[in-house]
């Protein structure tokens, strides 16, 4: 039986893929047995908290903000501390500056469907 394993590393994620096989190729489809196991060797606290934040805020942010919902701006905001975080984290100085663009967005869009008054007159 040829046992052989691939070891990928990126950063601080591991990827181990296992295969077993036959050592006569004819054999193979019927004695092939594929194992991914995945783990995150050292990711910090934080890197899970911000990751775990911008999944979770950024979608509800956008189905309320696709269903016309005023408090998808409020999520969105919400976000923004965790996209910080993230991009600080991992030296991702473009996304810092796009989050400081869209904190401002947020902002403006919370006044504009929260404090701005409109005219229902047309």
């Amino acid at each position: 039986m040829i046992v052989s394993i691939f070891l990928l590393c990126y950063k601080n994620y591991q990827i181990i893929l296992l295969i077993i096989s036959s050592e006569e190729p004819a054999m193979w489809p019927d004695a092939v047995v594929f194992g991914i196991v995945a783990r995150i060797s050292e990711a910090s606290f934080f890197e899970i908290i911000a990751q775990t934040g911008i999944v979770v805020f950024s979608v509800i942010s956008a189905i309320l903000i696709a269903r016309k919902n005023k408090w998808g701006q409020i999520f969105g905001l919400a976000a923004t501390p965790f996209w910080f975080m993230t991009s600080v984290i991992h030296n991702q100085w473009g996304i810092f500056i796009l989050t400081v663009f869209y904190f401002f967005v947020w902002i403006y869009g919370i006044y504009n469907w929260f404090y701005k008054k409109r005219d229902l007159c047309g």
